[in-house]
């Protein structure tokens, strides 16, 4: 009698029965391919997320630095010139990154990634953006390399929910953000006249 059981499911992987090669995503690199829903979860989502962190800690150190300077909006003051430093730095690296993706996902469907200096044209740039969500990847390998391997639930999920998700995010920004300009315009104002009055 044998010690195995006939009921235990399989050790092997179910995805080997295609014998289809799959290539690696990574991240920061311009070879190899990108599909679709990585795509807009890699372009849109992700920095989008990263960004909106950044400017929540931002906001939390302006006013760390206002409070320690005595003035709740005078450390915004001091702070302005780091902060824009930091965020010309970090927007940089969001579109060194965001051409890297978009060379990626040009490679998806057989074309060259000199198709990314679409985007830097206004009109255009928007067009392209829209082909790239709809155009399908080549079936197979192209001269690029094998296609990624198939998305996650998690990733289809993602990619899904993103109108939503763009669109709430935007509208807790405008929620926080014109109340708070609005704010700025005030101090400015009163600053003005203050100054007019000596």
């Amino acid at each position: 009698m044998s010690d195995q059981n006939q009921y235990q499911t399989p050790s092997s992987h179910v995805d080997a029965q295609s014998g289809e090669a799959y290539s690696e995503v990574k991240v920061f690199s311009a070879q190899g391919r990108m599909g679709r829903v990585r795509f807009i979860n890699y372009y849109l989502l992700i920095p989008f997320a990263i960004m909106i962190g950044l400017m929540a800690i931002m906001g939390i150190f302006g006013a760390i630095m206002g409070t320690m300077m005595g003035d709740p909006g005078g450390g915004f003051s001091i702070i302005g010139g780091i902060m824009t430093l930091v965020m010309l730095i970090i927007y940089v690296v969001y579109i060194v990154y965001s051409f890297m993706v978009i060379i990626r996902r040009c490679h998806d469907f057989n074309a060259s990634g000199w198709l990314s200096l679409l985007m830097l044209i206004p009109a255009v740039g928007l067009f392209f953006l829209i082909a790239l969500l709809v155009i399908p990847g080549t079936e197979g390998e192209n001269k690029f390399g094998a296609p990624t391997r198939p998305n996650s639930t998690a990733g289809v999920v993602f990619a899904s929910l993103s109108p939503v998700i763009l669109i709430v995010v935007i509208g807790i920004l405008a929620a926080i953000s014109i109340p708070a300009y609005q704010e700025y315009m005030e101090q400015v104002q009163q600053q003005q006249q203050f100054e007019q009055s000596q």
